[in-house]
């Protein structure tokens, strides 16, 4: 009976740490959908203070890493690109070069940083570079899509 009840707590254990995650990717979704809306309603300035925001949310120790970069990564690409779109390419290189610090695969999110930190270098003037950041985006996005294109 000991293993059994030992087991119990142990899956209790793990459910207890689920809603931290689960709050933290809620919350994240509704930032997500908050600066959405003010990009479709031409607020760039409420959609910077969202994803602000959620930059600065600190996730869970429950949360899975590799949710954990994701999030991260992706909210940060999205910030640089909207400070870019506001003519503000020195904060949008901090944050495309903060979110490409976090590491992670070479994926969507990784390319999306790339392509950030690469118009931002480039608005900076920082031609050479703008060009390896774009070099580099654009083999990541060839990779996933295949060197056809991904074509059939």
């Amino acid at each position: 009976m000991r293993p059994l009840l030992a087991l119990l707590l142990l899956a209790l254990a793990a459910c207890a740490r689920v809603p931290g995650a689960e709050a933290y990717l809620a919350r994240a979704h509704a930032l997500h959908r908050q600066a959405d809306a003010a990009q479709a309603a031409h607020q760039p300035a409420q959609a910077q203070a969202a994803l602000e925001q959620l930059v600065e949310l600190a996730p869970p120790a429950s949360l899975e890493e590799d949710e954990r970069l994701t999030v991260q990564r992706d909210a940060r690409a999205r910030l640089a690109s909207v400070l870019l779109a506001q003519g503000q390419p020195q904060p949008a290189y901090a944050q495309a070069q903060a979110g490409l610090a976090l590491g992670g695969p070479d994926d969507v999110f990784a390319a999306a940083l790339l392509e950030a930190h690469g118009r931002a270098a480039e608005a900076l003037g920082r031609d050479a570079e703008a060009v390896a950041d774009y070099h580099r985006a654009l083999r990541i996005d060839e990779a996933l899509l295949g060197a056809d294109g991904g074509a059939p």
